[in-house]
């Protein structure tokens, strides 16, 4: 054990060891409570100070070795460093969402290898130069903070190994994000679609009019499964997901019980209407199996959306086979996932809370919400701004009865709520989110 210069020191009534401690930095003085009283025993005295040295040694030691890790790993370059980065986060996130760092941490490296730099000598100018080199290709303002966000994470660990002493990522000037315009169907328009999908019977009707009717996304629907529903109390659980993933090493399809977030996991009504369907997809499934005997793929038997063969239905198929299908009834093109933002509007517009709609989706987020949906209630405005115009402005002698007079102050309420939502939920964050 290491002897260091010091002495001990009275202070209201206790014992301090006041060493002269010698940090990267410098030659520090620093002051070490006993946690004992001046006339405490001296066999605890003299133990409590070697524990105190024990103590400091350590952390001389820690010290010493994150110099010599600085040292060590300051001398990389960016693109390898990213490997060591991308070694780091592989047990910690989801696979999907490792992949996506993957993918983008080749466009940075195939970037960077050109200049070659060392992590310690990148600026603020090669990180311009990267940003401006992502504008060239026309890439979009929130796909440009994605890669500006890894970077961000990267220097971030580099500081966590005391290889850095700041993140300069945080004085890029960052795009501004536009607020994404959702197209979305009305309940009309839905109502005629899950009518003529029953029609068709096909093996994507199904995933369509429930996706439809609970907003999910299209990795829960792929991933619903049969041991999910309970058709005795006349719940589904939202506790599965199917993920396809190409951005990696490789192309992997992979179900999981860990869903997107907390809030993803929850559970809904099963519906009379999609109690019959399902019940119907039952006795399909069945029939298939005896039709097709061994032959049938039984790998995926708790799996709602398979085929008649048996196999679990792929992502980019259903996409694929939903944007025929809107062709085929001359329906207005939408994306799959605007089947949410459609089931999403229809809720807002029936005037169920902001917080109720967030759990139905299941956003781990308020604001996100609030955020996306708030816009859908467009149609409340213009029918209170018919109402208030009606009221200060017709020249009808006729008033108004109580029961008009309480709906202009419900609509008013509404709007005031709405709009209030959205300033807190852009007051608190000035970044999109996935949803």
């Amino acid at each position: 054990m290491k002897k260091y210069k010091g002495s001990l020191q009275e202070k209201s009534g206790k014992w301090y060891l006041v060493l002269n401690v010698k940090f990267q930095d410098g030659t520090k003085q620093k002051w070490f409570p006993l946690n004992l009283p001046v006339d405490a025993p001296k066999k605890d005295v003299y133990q409590k100070i070697a524990e105190i040295n024990n103590r400091v040694d350590n952390e001389q030691m820690g010290a010493l070795e994150d110099t010599m890790l600085a040292d060590k790993y300051g001398n990389l370059t960016l693109n390898y460093f990213i490997d060591l980065y991308l070694e780091y986060k592989k047990d910690k996130v989801q696979r999907v969402t490792y992949d996506d760092y993957y993918g983008d941490a080749k466009t940075i490296k195939k970037y960077f290898s050109q200049v070659n730099l060392k992590l310690r000598e990148l600026n603020l100018i090669h990180i311009q130069g990267f940003v401006n080199y992502l504008i060239d290709k026309k890439l979009s303002a929130k796909s440009i903070n994605r890669y500006l966000n890894m970077l961000y994470d990267i220097f971030s660990y580099a500081m966590f190994l005391g290889i850095l002493k700041k993140n300069i990522i945080k004085q890029i000037e960052r795009p501004k994000v536009k607020k994404i315009e959702y197209h979305y169907y009305d309940a009309e328009q839905i109502k005629n679609l899950c009518k003529k999908l029953e029609e068709e019977d096909s093996i994507y009707s199904l995933p369509i009019i429930i996706t439809a009717t609970y907003g999910l996304r299209r990795s829960e629907i792929i991933g619903l499964l049969w041991s999910s529903i309970d058709f005795e109390q006349d719940k589904i659980y939202i506790n599965n997901k199917v993920i396809c993933s190409q951005k990696g090493i490789e192309r992997i399809t992979y179900s999981s019980h860990i869903m997107k977030t907390k809030a993803s996991e929850r559970t809904l009504p099963l519906l009379p209407e999609i109690k019959v369907l399902l019940k119907k997809k039952q006795q399909r499934i069945t029939d298939n199996i005896i039709k097709a005997g061994s032959k049938y793929n039984n790998d995926y038997v708790d799996y709602v959306c398979v085929d008649d063969n048996g196999n679990r239905l792929k992502a980019h198929t259903l996409y694929i086979n939903f944007t025929k299908l809107l062709k085929k009834y001359n329906m207005p093109h939408i994306r799959f996932h605007d089947l949410r933002h459609s089931c999403a509007s229809m809720l807002v517009a029936s005037k169920m809370p902001i917080k109720t709609i967030q759990e139905w989706l299941g956003h781990s987020n308020y604001k996100t919400t609030a955020n996306i949906y708030s816009h859908t209630d467009y149609k409340m405005q213009i029918e209170s701004g018919n109402t208030v115009e009606d009221v200060l402005f017709s020249k009808k002698k006729n008033s108004l009865s109580e029961q008009q007079l309480q709906y202009i102050k419900m609509l008013n309420d509404r709007l005031n709520d709405l709009e209030q939502q959205i300033q807190n939920s852009n007051e608190e964050t000035n970044t999109g989110q996935t949803i």
